[in-house]
């Protein structure tokens, strides 16, 4: 399919030129019916811990909640994470929001298909269970799967592609402060992103594409940066 009556055009174009940045990925220009609106439709947040990320969470859907009000229409929230795990626990936190926002907690893996007006998706960090996940996989799993592609987290790509895409208004990513995720480097100077000056201003050749992102600063040294390393060397 070329044509999409979901998302906006700007977060399509994001999503798109991120997931083709493998060669060996189908190529396709989609169309969206909806046209730009003014914002840019994918806003990165920085956190410091999961207590932050959380205070950050309820705030933005506070301002959701606020928007969808005065609109006078229920808006549906995806509160997305690669893991089950990494999803809020208790909805009771989110009752406060109910008349307005319609809060669905799902995995990436579990949300294919599905459709909402914000999508908030969790823990894009460089770290073990981040997104990309740094998890290997079992070698007996190995044995049945196919040949690995040689590109980079090539199958972590296209799951972060599905994240972006249930978005229909907008996709807001939460990074850590001290563990950004490289995809999140890579999509940092598009023209439909949104981003902390502090990102955008501090700048390193991106470990999976090549081009210009945001390093991770180590968190004990301070000093050194930190990359990903795909083998066991």
């Amino acid at each position: 399919l070329t044509n999409t009556f979901r998302s906006y055009q700007g977060l399509i174009d994001v999503a798109g030129s991120f997931v083709q940045k493998n060669p060996n990925q189908l190529r396709k220009k989609v169309e969206a019916v909806k046209k730009d609106v003014g914002a840019k439709q994918v806003i990165i947040k920085e956190y410091s811990d999961e207590p932050d990320q959380t205070q950050q969470v309820l705030a933005l859907l506070e301002e959701i909640a606020k928007k969808g009000k005065s609109n006078k229409t229920k808006l549906t929230i995806f509160i997305m994470a690669r893991y089950n795990f990494q999803l809020p626990c208790s909805q009771s936190k989110f009752k406060a929001f109910s008349s307005t926002l319609d809060i669905i907690c799902t995995t990436v893996h579990a949300s294919k298909g599905l459709e909402a007006d914000y999508v908030l998706l969790l823990n894009v960090s460089n770290e073990k269970f981040g997104f990309p996940s740094l998890i290997e996989d079992d070698p007996l799993v190995r044995l049945v799967l196919p040949k690995a592609e040689d590109f980079p987290y090539a199958e972590e790509r296209r799951l972060f592609y599905v994240a972006l895409t249930r978005a229909k208004r907008g996709a807001f990513l939460f990074s850590r402060r001290q563990a950004m995720s490289p995809f999140i480097s890579e999509i940092l100077n598009h023209g439909n992103v949104s981003a902390p000056l502090s990102l955008k201003n501090t700048h390193t050749r991106n470990i999976v594409s090549g081009e210009l992102g945001q390093a991770s600063t180590c968190p004990k040294c301070g000093d050194g940066t930190l990359q990903i390393k795909t083998d066991k060397k």
